[in-house]
């Protein structure tokens, strides 16, 4: 979006046709399913909680991001309208304020001494943007600036959402399995990431003159040679790693009671604790590790996948994400069941064929449903005239490569 009112109007429009319509036919199918199945529904767990939530959390988290986009932007582009710029600031401290005091008072989260999740998005925010606006700084001092103010962001992941150890497995941390106090980390956590993705693409341009090919060839020769420290990210530490809402993470002691084949007597989580996981350290290590595969699938996709396969391909790969996204969980259950009692119960033949099975249904329904344009839109995604030529909709801009189309 850019920053006048009819691009914002036309971003939040896009966002609600792109995620909402699809949020409900998932939600009414969902239902269809565990209806068929003879199962009730809980409206929390299977459905606000279920495989969709991530639809309608990325439209929340875009909403709410948008008053510090367009402050980045202004601030970044030096388009800055004042009266904008302050409209935008206000906004972006009353969500932070909100936020803060919602889980605040749903959790506790002060009275736990957890104070850098409440203080991460406003501090982490507000500083990127003093970088943003470099006051005095022209030319290279500029460029630094802006590209430090994205760094921030980046490192403020760690400062803030990594400060803490996350509410341990053995405690009641709220009434919902997934809605509780580390709920509020994972949320803090999801929009630095977002935001930092959008500040890491309007400061492209000042990196690259920043980081020219010496700096960037020198980064690289360095992560070779500290290969010795890739384990470091590769291995998964599965006795302390466990699930943090939709997020994964470690706490400083196993997530199960640990059994001894001598006497086959079970020792207490609590009595093999981990130093290395005390306090954020845990966190903090699922953080590195993200970051670390993060850089390294998208430096591998750069070099090694910013090519144009086939349209056909590109096109029906790409749009047929969102409805495997969602038609695949609703297959699932009853393709187990079926290969199960038809007696297939070697566990690796059962995954194999599960998921050759559900996926070959999901790309039935999704041909299905892109052959006209009013189910097409009910999924947020174009339909597809199958008469013509290649069978592609749309085409890309020939001005962008693969990866900004996608």
């Amino acid at each position: 979006f850019n920053i006048d009112r009819a691009s914002l109007v036309r971003f939040f429009k896009n966002r609600f046709l792109r995620i909402w319509p699809p949020f409900l036919c998932g939600v009414v199918l969902l239902y269809i399913e565990r209806a068929a199945r003879g199962e009730s529904i809980d409206i929390v767990n299977d459905l606000i909680l279920s495989h969709l939530w991530f639809l309608w959390a990325l439209a929340i988290i875009q909403s709410v991001a948008v008053p510090f986009c367009v402050m980045a932007r202004m601030l970044i582009k030096r388009q800055v309208e004042t009266k904008k710029l302050i409209i935008c600031g206000l906004l972006h401290v009353v969500i932070c304020v909100a936020v803060d005091v919602a889980f605040d008072v749903m959790f506790d989260i002060s009275s736990e001494d957890k104070m850098a999740w409440l203080l991460g998005l406003p501090l982490a925010t507000f500083i990127s943007l003093g970088f943003f606006w470099a006051p005095g700084l022209t030319g290279t001092g500029q460029d630094i600036a802006h590209v430090v103010g994205a760094v921030w962001l980046a490192a403020s992941t760690f400062i803030f959402t990594g400060a803490h150890e996350i509410c341990p497995v053995s405690r009641d941390c709220g009434r919902y399995d997934w809605l509780q106090m580390n709920l509020f980390q994972a949320i803090v956590l999801i929009d630095l990431l977002h935001i930092t993705g959008f500040c890491a693409g309007e400061v492209t341009a000042q990196a690259q003159r920043v980081l020219n090919g010496v700096i960037a060839n020198s980064v690289s020769v360095g992560v070779l040679l500290l290969s010795c420290f890739w384990p470091f990210f590769t291995y998964w530490g599965p006795t302390f790693i466990r699930r943090n809402a939709f997020l994964k993470t470690y706490q400083a002691y196993p997530t199960f009671d640990l059994q001894v084949d001598a006497d086959r007597a079970l020792i207490p989580r609590r009595e093999i604790d981990d130093d290395a996981m005390e306090g954020g350290l845990g966190p903090s290590w699922a953080l590195a590790r993200m970051w670390f595969w993060s850089a390294a699938m998208l430096i591998f996709a750069k070099t090694c996948c910013d090519v144009k396969v086939s349209e056909v391909f590109h096109r029906h790969i790409t749009q047929s994400g969102m409805v495997i996204y969602i038609f695949h969980y609703l297959f699932i259950p009853a393709i187990v069941d079926a290969l199960y009692d038809g007696g297939t119960t070697d566990p690796a033949a059962l995954t194999y064929l599960t998921m050759l099975i559900v996926f070959s249904l999901c790309f039935v329904c999704y041909f299905v449903i892109v052959s006209n344009p009013f189910t097409a839109n009910a999924f947020g995604i174009i339909a597809v005239d199958f008469g013509s030529v290649g069978w592609c909709g749309k085409r890309a801009s020939k001005d962008k490569s693969l990866l900004q189309t996608v």
